[in-house]
């Protein structure tokens, strides 16, 4: 399928610019750190562990998932079909302020990178995610640090230069503290390190 729509055309090529390809490296790095470090018991019901991507996009992170049933939610039908066409497999269309997850799987790992910033009621989100996470699982998500300075001289830096849109599409950023405060009110482990000059704040969260 070729995507006549020149905004998602721009969006996937821009995943590959810079500062934008640099920013994503560093998320990668810390999500397979973190996959690597996780050990999950085989069973005979469940002998391949499964990953949820809330916000999958182009599916930039599924190079390293290798191991892992995948599984990808997004609210934009471009990303679910475009994952379709191009990776293995089940991606379905969500809102995961609205709706329900429509899996009916406990999993493993769930993954939200960047997409928290953008809920106007992160608390529904939160809910959900924690009802299919499995006892033993993990929830790793990344946001932006608003409160660190690399941050904020960025986000003064024009659009053109950055090919980003973080002004007009960010309900609420956070800085570390309110970070892990909103978490751990839904999980009883939860640890939060710095990436990307400290611009980014990463979590790994277990119930």
């Amino acid at each position: 399928m070729i995507f006549e729509d020149k905004y998602f055309q721009k969006n996937l090529l821009d995943m590959n610019r810079f500062p934008k390809n640099f920013y994503h490296s560093s998320i990668k790095k810390a999500i397979k750190v973190s996959l690597k470090n996780s050990n999950f018991p085989i069973s005979e019901t469940n002998s391949i562990p499964n990953i949820l991507e809330i916000g999958i996009g182009s599916g930039n992170k599924i190079s390293i998932f290798k191991g892992y049933k995948v599984y990808g939610l997004d609210m934009d039908y471009r990303c679910i079909d475009y994952c379709k066409e191009n990776f293995r497999g089940e991606f379905r269309l969500c809102n995961i302020e609205k709706d329900e997850i429509p899996f009916n799987e406990k999993f493993n790992v769930i993954l939200m990178g960047e997409v928290i910033e953008h809920l106007n009621n992160p608390h529904n989100a939160l809910e959900k995610i924690k009802s299919v996470l499995k006892e033993d699982g993990i929830f790793l998500l990344s946001t932006p640090n608003r409160s660190n300075l690399f941050y904020i001289t960025y986000k003064l830096i024009p659009n053109q230069i950055t090919h980003s849109y973080i002004d007009i599409l960010h309900v609420k950023e956070y800085n570390r503290k309110e970070f892990k405060n909103l978490l751990s009110i839904y999980f009883n482990k939860v640890e939060i390190k710095k990436h990307f000059l400290g611009m980014v704040l990463f979590a790994k969260c277990q119930i």
